[in-house]
């Protein structure tokens, strides 16, 4: 993903956190939890993929750990409703995938 694709995700996450802030805060902060805890996994696929000649223990760990870090802000909003809204959190996890894939669509095109 390029530099100009992270600026428009990071831009748009701005913009929903500013105006879930107005509506609802704990919408605003499930956001960007959810937004943070979807970067981290990010970076774990990139580490995972970087070399595919062979499976690891590395890679079975990782993969492991990702799905973790996916259920960890959902288990927080669950487990914490008066701090962090769900709702916000699905948001911030899918801000980042559905970025890229309207990305690709547009270069697809």
């Amino acid at each position: 993903m390029s530099k100009k694709n992270f600026l428009y995700v990071y831009l748009l996450v701005l913009l929903l956190t500013i105006i879930f802030l107005f509506i609802d805060f704990k919408i605003s902060l499930g956001i960007i939890v959810g937004h943070l805890f979807s970067l981290i996994n990010y970076y774990l696929i990139i580490l995972r993929y970087r070399d595919l000649t062979k499976v690891s223990a590395f890679t079975i760990i990782s993969i492991i750990f990702s799905t973790l870090v996916l259920v960890i802000p959902i288990m927080l909003a669950f487990l914490l409703p008066d701090i962090i809204s769900w709702i916000g959190v699905i948001i911030g996890l899918l801000v980042l995938k559905m970025s890229i894939i309207i990305t690709n669509i547009k270069v697809g095109k």
